[in-house]
């Protein structure tokens, strides 16, 4: 397991969680920040009629139309940065051996992938 793998659905608690309501599927989650894309690329997603997970690593888990699409989302600001990924993400696309992660820089990018991907 990937160090701070936890989901949340809607924030509302699910399965097992610890006291803040977050679903515990590994270690425990210790506050972040949270790229300012997210919500808007949640809405996006979730407006054509996506699930969506919002997660520690990968930022968000999606489901659409019978496929599973993971997403880490940036800042656009952050699209030429050197240090694009922090060291747990850089971990996780390294030893990643699932279908493909995908880094958004909006909610535009997003849906492209959701909608293009089509089996």
């Amino acid at each position: 397991m990937f160090p701070g793998f936890v989901a949340r659905v809607d924030d509302t608690p699910r399965l097992a969680s610890d006291q803040a309501g977050r679903i515990l599927f590994g270690v425990p989650h210790y506050a972040r920040k949270r790229d300012l894309t997210e919500p808007a690329i949640v809405a996006a997603l979730r407006q054509i009629g996506a699930t969506v997970l919002i997660n520690e690593h990968p930022d968000l888990i999606v489901g659409f139309r019978g496929q599973t699409f993971l997403f880490e989302c940036k800042s656009p600001e952050k699209r030429n940065h050197k240090n694009l990924k922090t060291p747990s993400q850089v971990k996780l696309f390294e030893e990643w051996r699932g279908g493909p992660l995908h880094i958004v820089f909006s909610a535009a990018e997003a849906l492209a992938i959701v909608t293009k991907e089509r089996g």
